[in-house]
């Protein structure tokens, strides 16, 4: 219990001050590097979504093994991989913390039953490239590789330690339903609560401003 407590008070103090992560500078523009993403699961399995031409976005759902935040969402989450990856819209998760290994992620999946793709980012870049700052965070990108929708899955947190009875707000399903429908996403941004994300080098604050 100690241990939870911790880190959701590292938690708190991260998403206050803003150290969640920051940019990569690397060839060509992020929607460019974006819209030809490549992801290679825990089992091996080399993923490119865009490459069907029946995929409208992806969603990119950022996670830790140890943020009980992030833990809570599994069930809600594994629900909106296996409704939606039929309509177009495949969902990965991504453990982007440096030196993670395939025995803690395939553990946790198994743990909370996880189904969707796993991907380890334990170089971050993929954390980096679309400028993820804490578990869960949702990012969703269109064949376009821009980011048309990232932040809360849904509003069961209405802050730290302020767990609503159920949520009455989906975001992201929200997201995908307008994907699927062909219409504009109302809401584009959220700001996310959970874990903080970690990176490996310095962070440039200049660098901390989400994706346009």
């Amino acid at each position: 219990m100690m241990r939870v407590l911790f880190r959701l008070l590292l938690c708190c103090l991260a998403a206050e001050t803003g150290t969640c992560g920051d940019a990569v500078t690397s060839s060509g523009s992020s929607e460019q590097q974006l819209a030809s993403i490549q992801l290679t699961d825990v089992g091996g399995v080399v993923h490119k979504p865009f490459s069907n031409s029946a995929t409208k976005a992806v969603a990119l759902v950022f996670v830790s093994a140890d943020c009980p935040i992030a833990n809570s969402f599994q069930p809600v989450l594994q629900k909106l991989h296996v409704q939606y990856q039929q309509k177009g819209v495949p969902c990965f998760m991504v453990y982007c913390l440096p030196g993670i290994s395939a025995d803690v992620v395939n553990q946790h999946r198994t743990d909370f039953e996880i189904n969707m793709p796993g991907i380890i980012d334990s170089d971050q870049r993929i954390g980096r490239l679309t400028k993820a700052r804490v578990t869960p965070e949702a990012i969703v990108i269109n064949r376009q590789g821009e980011i048309c929708y990232r932040g809360l899955i849904n509003n069961l947190y209405a802050g730290y330690g302020k767990k609503r009875p159920q949520a009455t707000v989906h975001y992201l399903q929200d997201a995908f339903d307008s994907l699927v429908a062909g219409t504009s996403i109302e809401t584009k941004e959220t700001r996310p609560l959970g874990c903080f994300i970690r990176y490996a080098a310095p962070v440039n604050p200049s660098d901390l401003k989400p994706v346009k």
